[in-house]
């Protein structure tokens, strides 16, 4: 009986350490206003944001904050939107919509894709837009796990 107690016990040892290891360190990152006209760098230009991502095997959770974010109709978009990319826009994976309170946002997501090194934030009109054809408003460079 102490055999099988203390198997069990390892079992659940050696499981327990595999899936912490699936697990990596977060990585923090910071978002920059997109610098574009005169007028849009005018309304971007004290807004800020961080994510923070952490990667499992083939996800990644991303956790987003963003203030003094301008009133999302004067970029002619009523959802400011979530994107994972890669520098050259070729993949682009849809996270989500920010949940705006005030001038500050925030939200958080689960992608099924590691090999983003971009996050974005654009103004869009949709709530779940196929493509990013918003303007893009905050964007944040994302170092590989």
């Amino acid at each position: 009986m102490r055999r099988v107690i203390s198997g069990v016990v390892l079992a659940g040892a050696l499981t327990a350490v595999s899936l912490a290891s699936a697990v990596a360190a977060p990585v923090m990152v910071k978002f920059h206003p997109v610098r574009a006209s005169h007028a849009m760098m005018m309304m971007t230009m004290h807004t800020t944001g961080s994510a923070t991502i952490t990667y499992t095997k083939h996800d990644a959770d991303i956790k987003v904050t963003t203030d003094n974010l301008p009133a999302v109709a004067s970029l002619h978009g009523k959802y400011y939107v979530v994107w994972a990319t890669t520098s050259s826009s070729k993949m682009t994976t849809y996270a989500g919509v920010l949940t705006v309170h005030g001038n500050m946002a925030g939200g958080h997501y689960m992608i099924m894709d590691t090999m983003f090194n971009q996050l974005v934030v654009t103004a869009e009109k949709s709530k779940h837009p196929m493509h990013s054809m918003g303007t893009r408003v905050l964007t944040a460079a994302v170092m590989h796990h």
